[in-house]
């Protein structure tokens, strides 16, 4: 009998019933490869920030030294100018004289202007006699002289200054009556000099009493005088 073909039988893996192979050994079925195992993936260390770099203050000491400086330097100016005030105050009031202007009137009511001293203050009018006058012909100026209540002082110390429109003064020295008057005249020259406005200075003094200042004023002129 001829050699019969041996009859092998191979079984896969994972089947239960063998299978027939005429031929050569046939190549093992490749299973597929199931998926490996999975690794598991860390998740980033997470790192703190980075700290910012510390920024040292400015200091401020010396500047604000400095303003508390220049605003006490500010307070005692303005204590000072206050205790200044509050002086000149208490020594009588101070009056500026008001500037030469032409005056229509005879009758001259001048503004006091006290000077330091003790006591109440002096107060002292002008009247003018002509206003406006002509040159070559006399001029009367006449004060009177009260205390603060309007009583008249008596024996009171009165000095008279005359500028004239070229700049000439004059002066005269008189005292107040019972009733505090005084007056003085004068010869005005006929001139081109004498033409303009003539200023009137007068101030009073008394013991006892602060003096006394007051000016007025009065046009000369070519007009006759009516």
């Amino acid at each position: 009998m001829p050699p019969q073909a041996r009859l092998s039988f191979e079984s896969l893996l994972g089947e239960t019933t063998p299978r027939h192979s005429t031929t050569a050994k046939e190549a093992p079925a490749v299973r597929p490869k199931g998926p490996g195992p999975q690794v598991e993936s860390k998740p980033a260390e997470s790192r703190p920030p980075p700290q910012p770099s510390e920024v040292r203050p400015r200091s401020t000491t010396a500047r604000r030294f400095h303003i508390k400086r220049r605003a006490l330097a500010f307070s005692v100016a303005g204590v000072a100018l206050i205790l200044i005030v509050s002086l000149a105050f208490l020594r009588g009031p101070l009056t500026l004289p008001p500037l030469s202007t032409t005056n229509t009137q005879t009758l001259t009511l001048s503004q006091t202007v006290t000077t330091q001293g003790t006591g109440p203050a002096l107060q002292v009018h002008i009247a003018i006699a002509k206003n406006p006058v002509s040159p070559g012909s006399t001029q009367v100026v006449s004060v009177i002289v009260l205390d603060p209540g309007g009583l008249p002082i008596p024996d009171a110390s009165v000095h008279i200054q005359v500028i004239s429109p070229s700049g000439q003064t004059d002066a005269f020295d008189v005292s107040t009556d019972a009733n505090g008057n005084c007056s003085h005249s004068w010869h005005i020259a006929a001139s081109a000099d004498n033409v303009g406005t003539f200023q009137v200075i007068v101030s009073a003094a008394k013991d006892g009493y602060q003096s006394g200042r007051a000016n007025a004023t009065f046009q000369a002129t070519t007009t006759p005088e009516g």
